[in-house]
């Protein structure tokens, strides 16, 4: 009997163990599974470091003034035997006109200036026509005149006698005697008579007025017009366009340079017709080169006017100053001066600005800052108890962002010190409160 009581509770004793051997791997494998999808991240703590803000920045050499190429508007480009960068010597090709186009310009300017020469030859003899014109109205109208006047002083005589007539009849009747009745109207008659005689001459004065007048109009110069003038003008303008489009074809359509240059930008292309601006810019071999640099506004902040610079070259390195910053568009432009016979167009250049640093108490690396809507913050791992035991959480902390450079952020916290594990990097997304493994800290 005590003997079938002690090995039932053997059994009992063994079950219990294997139960709890079954609950302890259940345990660590349900750890492990939990802990499988928690992110692993990477931290780091807060360091003492200078914060420096030197930079490196490549550029290219341009030349220090540039040389414009100009020629006849209209033209069609048939060939550029030159590129960018190739240097080329007064007189030699820099690329070709296509001639039967050419040729078509020419016949159309011709008949331009051939239509312009109908239109003048038109104006002149329509303003010699309308001279013998006034010339032959004016003689007729100082005939008019003559006649108007003969007419006019003829019907004033008229006149003039008539009143002297009755005035004599009206003398001879009072000497004769004469009643009352006959008095006034003799007296009337020499009334009638005087005013047709002022009529007569009022109307002789008026039409010889009036004729004046007409020979004055015709007298006046004629009112002058630009139609002539214009159409000279423009006529010599095509001439003289004819002279440069000749010039050219006498010259088989061949554009070439007028002095020597790198070529620095060919501003056509085969095809295209030629304007009023420059198609090519050769640089100016008597002004020496320059490295243009594009800066980012936060570089542009720790450089200024007359500050030394370091330039490398090829195998060659040199110091120099800045020369010019210009503002494009929304970045900024830097311009370096190069040595005479330093430096071909186009040839890519290094500089390299030192900045004095800070020492800053506090720094961590660029990936540890997060910025959102101008508020910056950085996330640290704290440790908690959870349904597992101790674990590790993310929390979030405010910070200031002081001073930075492209490898280290000054920041300003009071709640962070040199023991707190600052996230630099994780496997998976997370986010403010969230449980993640600690990989190991950088």
């Amino acid at each position: 009997m005590e003997w079938e009581m002690g090995n039932k509770k053997k059994k009992w004793m063994i079950g219990l163990a294997v139960f709890l051997l079954v609950m302890l791997a259940l345990t660590i494998i349900s750890r492990s599974v939990y802990a499988y999808y928690l992110p692993l991240v990477e931290t780091t703590t807060v360091q003492e470091k200078y914060i420096e803000h030197g930079f490196e920045e490549e550029g290219l050499v341009v030349a220090g003034n540039e040389i414009p190429v100009n020629t006849v508007s209209g033209l069609r480009i048939r060939q550029i035997p030159v590129q960018v960068g190739d240097r080329v010597e007064a007189g030699e090709l820099l690329c070709r006109i296509d001639l039967e186009d050419l040729d078509t310009i020419i016949s159309g300017k011709e008949s331009e200036i051939e239509k312009l020469d109908a239109q003048i030859a038109s104006i002149l003899q329509n303003e010699e026509l309308a001279k013998q014109k006034k010339e032959l109205e004016l003689t007729r109208a100082q005939e008019d005149y003559e006649l108007q006047t003969r007419i006019g002083d003829t019907k004033v005589g008229r006149a003039t006698e008539s009143y002297v007539q009755a005035k004599e009849m009206l003398e001879r009747a009072q000497e004769n005697g004469l009643s009352e009745e006959e008095q006034i109207a003799l007296e009337q008659s020499i009334q009638q008579s005087a005013y047709a005689e002022s009529d007569a001459m009022a109307q002789r004065d008026a039409d010889n007025k009036s004729l004046e007048r007409k020979m004055e109009d015709l007298t006046l110069p004629e009112e002058e017009t630009s139609t002539l003038e214009v159409c000279r003008m423009e006529k010599e303008a095509l001439r003289q366009d004819l002279n440069r489009y000749e010039d050219i074809r006498e010259k088989n359509g061949e554009i070439t340079a007028s002095e020597g240059g790198v070529v620095t930008r060919i501003l056509t292309e085969a095809g295209a017709r030629t304007g009023d601006t420059a198609i090519f810019l050769l640089a100016d071999e008597t002004e020496p080169c320059q490295l243009k640099v594009a800066l980012t506004r936060e570089q542009k902040k720790y450089i200024d006017l007359g500050d030394p610079v370091s330039v490398k070259l090829g195998n060659r390195e040199l110091e120099t100053k800045v020369e010019y910053v210009t503002e494009e568009n929304g970045s900024y432009v830097l311009y370096l001066p190069l040595p005479d016979d330093t430096g071909i167009p186009g040839q890519s250049g290094t500089v390299q600005v030192s900045g004095r640093g800070t020492r800053q108490s506090k720094c961590v690396s660029p990936l540890a800052v997060t910025t959102e809507q101008n508020n910056s913050f950085v996330y640290v791992v704290g440790e908690r108890e959870g349904i597992l035991g101790s674990e590790y959480y993310i929390r979030q902390v405010s910070v200031k962002i002081i001073d930075k450079n492209d490898s280290w952020v000054s920041i300003e916290a009071e709640s962070l010190d040199q023991s707190d594990k600052i996230v630099l990097s994780s496997t998976r997304e997370f986010k403010k409160g969230d449980t993640v493994r600690l990989l190991c800290e950088s």
